[in-house]
C-alpha cells in the first residue's frame, strides 16, 4: 500500500502536474523561501541558518533540508544597507527517490524614506539553479499489473525523455516595515517566484510549464516587556491554481528584566495551523543571537485517516552575528 501511495505522489502529482515547492510550517524560519528582499534583513552583520523537515513520516515521504548564509554590507548610514545570500535546498521522496536539489544567491536594497525612520522598505532579486532526478527502476506502473502482482520485465509503457534535468528560476520581491512604537512594528511582503515560467518534466512529450508562483505575508511584533514578544502572522502561497495558507502565533517568554526588543533568553511556544492540512504546536528556545525552533504537524486533512494524524517533524536553528563594527 505504501508503494502505491508514493508511487501517486512522486509520479502524478510530480511527473505529470505542477510541482509541489519544498515548504516548511516554520516559514518565518526560511527566509529565501518566502521572499528575496529579506536578505540581509535582520538585527546584525551577518547570519546563519538551517532547516529540516520530514514531512508524511507514516510513509517514505518528503525529507526537506536547507540552509542559508546572508549578510548586510555596505552600511554607510543607518537608513540604508545591501543585502547579499547563498541558499541551499534539497528534498527527497518515495520510493523512487525523487530527488530535488535548489542552490541560489539573492541580493536585496534597504531603505528607510522617512526621516523618522519609521519606514522600512526592501526589495530583492534571487536566482535558483534547480535539479531533478528519480530513478524509475524502483517504481511500479500500471502497464506492469498483471492482475496479481507488478512484473517488472514488462515494459513500463512511459515515455521518459529523461531521468534527470535541470532549469534556473528567477525570483523578486517586495517588503515593507513600519514601527509605531517601541513596542510594536508590523511589516507584510509580496514575492513572484519562477518569473522566467521555466520548463519542468520528465515527459518527451509534456510541456510542463513552471507558471509564477506568488508568495504574500503579513505579521507583526509585540513587545509586551520583560523580553517577551508576540509574533502573530499569516502567509499564502498561490502556484497555478493551488493555495496554501498558513496562519498562528509564536509566543517568546523573556526572563530577567529585559525590555522589548531585548535579546535575552527566552522560551518560546507557539501554534499554526496550515488551512485544510495540518495544526502545528511549536515549542524552541533563544538564547542570545541563537534560536532553535522545532514543531511537529498533525494532520487534519483527508489524510488523517490512512496517516493517524501523522505529518511530519520540522526543526529550524539561525545564528544572527555582530561584528560591533556597523553603524
Amino acid at each position: 500500500m505504501k508503494k502505491i501511495l508514493i508511487l501517486f505522489i512522486t509520479i502524478f502529482a510530480t511527473i505529470q502536474l505542477s510541482a509541489q515547492d519544498m515548504h516548511f510550517s516554520q516559514y518565518y524560519a526560511s527566509p529565501f523561501q518566502t521572499n528575496p528582499a529579506y536578505t540581509g534583513f535582520f538585527d546584525g552583520d551577518y547570519r546563519v541558518g538551517f532547516n529540516y523537515k520530514n514531512q508524511w513520516s507514516f510513509a517514505n515521504g518528503f525529507n526537506t533540508f536547507g540552509a542559508y548564509a546572508d549578510a548586510g554590507v555596505l552600511r554607510h548610514s543607518r537608513n540604508s544597507w545591501i543585502g547579499i545570500g547563498l541558499n541551499f535546498l534539497g528534498d527527497q521522496a518515495g520510493d523512487g527517490n525523487l530527488t530535488t536539489t535548489k542552490m541560489g544567491g539573492t541580493f536585496a536594497y534597504h531603505l528607510s524614506p522617512l526621516q523618522s525612520e519609521k519606514l522600512l522598505v526592501s526589495a530583492g532579486i534571487g536566482a535558483w539553479y534547480v535539479q531533478k532526478s528519480f530513478d524509475p527502476n524502483n517504481l511500479y506502473f500500471d502497464s506492469q499489473w498483471t492482475g496479481t502482482n507488478f512484473d517488472t520485465a514488462i515494459p513500463t509503457g512511459e515515455n521518459f525523455n529523461t531521468d534527470n534535468f535541470n532549469y534556473t528560476s528567477l525570483n523578486v520581491g517586495l517588503t515593507a516595515t513600519y514601527v509605531l512604537d517601541e513596542s510594536f512594528d508590523i511589516y507584510g511582503s509580496a514575492a513572484m517566484f519562477n518569473i522566467n515560467e521555466p520548463d519542468e518534466s520528465f515527459y518527451a512529450d509534456s510541456d510542463n510549464i513552471r507558471v509564477m508562483r506568488h508568495i504574500y505575508e503579513l505579521g507583526a511584533n509585540f513587545y509586551v516587556g520583560m523580553g517577551s514578544v508576540i509574533e502573530p502572522g499569516v502567509y499564502m502561497s498561490l502556484d497555478k491554481g493551488a493555495m496554501e495558507v498558513v496562519a498562528g502565533a509564536n509566543f517568546a517568554i523573556g526572563f530577567g528584566n529585559y525590555s522589548y526588543a531585548d535579546d535575552g533568553t527566552k522560551i518560546i511556544f507557539g501554534g499554526w495551523y496550515r488551512v485544510n492540512d495540518a495544526f502545528a504546536p511549536l515549542v524552541g528556545v533563544q538564547m542570545m543571537n541563537m534560536r532553535l525552533l522545532m514543531n511537529y504537524d498533525i494532520n487534519a486533512s483527508k489524510l488523517s485517516p490512512g496517516s493517524n494524524g501523522n505529518g511530519g517533524f520540522e526543526m529550524s536553528f539561525v545564528y544572527i552575528g555582530d561584528t560591533g563594527k556597523r553603524r
